[in-house]
């Protein structure tokens, strides 16, 4: 079970699982398809299928050449929980709501930052901070640094948000991210900071059971990961 900092339910999930016979990996990919530059062949096969209409990206990114490096532009539809469901489906025992406890208690009863969450949100600040004036930040300052400073290592940090969201996610299932009144008021703020995205792509958001990418180790090993739009090629190099 992961904790309320284990992974961000914004952002995608990877997820890989053996049965207890044989060797074939399973592999689901929880991540919704994403402008970002790494990505762009993926949205050119999409657009070549009919699979996304064009005009409302070329609208936004106007005369530019390349996608931004930050902002609402070049973020994905998050994949996370779809992807806890995708797998709880096929090889959950427990209710989703007893896997995800642990997490919302966290969530809303504490927990420490670790060092090396400590220092992410000290760099996200900085970054933050520095954007104002390209888009609003109030939402994030509310949640993570409401005293103007990042949570420091050690200190007891509480989301009593998230665990509502979870308490949602675990009772009415990822219908309540993806497809709710939720789903809207993610849009809502996306929208308003440039994105072109839509509940129907939320909504329409579905993980994939792919096949592993592999390649020769050593002593007979293979070493295999998530092929695209992954970045498990990454460690494949």
């Amino acid at each position: 079970v992961m904790t309320a900092f284990g992974k961000a339910i914004c952002k995608n999930g990877f997820m890989t699982s053996k049965p207890q016979h044989g060797p074939m990996l399973r592999l689901v990919l929880g991540v919704g398809w994403l402008l970002h530059p790494f990505a762009e062949p993926l949205l050119k096969r999409r657009l070549a299928k009919g699979k996304e209409d064009p005009t409302r990206w070329r609208e936004k990114l106007g005369e530019a050449e390349a996608l931004p490096p930050y902002g609402a532009l070049p973020i994905t539809v998050p994949g996370t929980v779809d992807a806890w469901f995708a797998m709880h489906e096929r090889f959950g025992r427990r209710s989703m709501a007893a896997n995800l406890a642990p997490t919302i208690s966290y969530a809303r009863e504490g927990h420490p930052i670790a060092p090396v969450i400590g220092m992410y949100l000290a760099r996200s600040l900085k970054a933050y901070s520095a954007r104002e004036d390209q888009f609003d930040f109030s939402n994030a300052r509310k949640v993570w640094f409401a005293d103007g400073n990042a949570p420091e290592a050690g200190e007891i940090f509480r989301n009593p948000d998230l665990a509502d969201t979870l308490e949602a996610i675990a009772r009415d299932g990822r219908d309540a991210f993806y497809d709710s009144a939720l789903t809207d008021g993610m849009i809502d703020y996306l929208q308003a900071q440039g994105s072109a995205f839509t509940r129907a792509d939320f909504a329409g958001h579905s993980s994939e059971w792919v096949e592993p990418a592999c390649v020769g180790y050593k002593n007979g090993y293979e070493l295999c990961e998530l092929p695209p739009n992954s970045q498990g090629f990454a460690a494949l190099q």
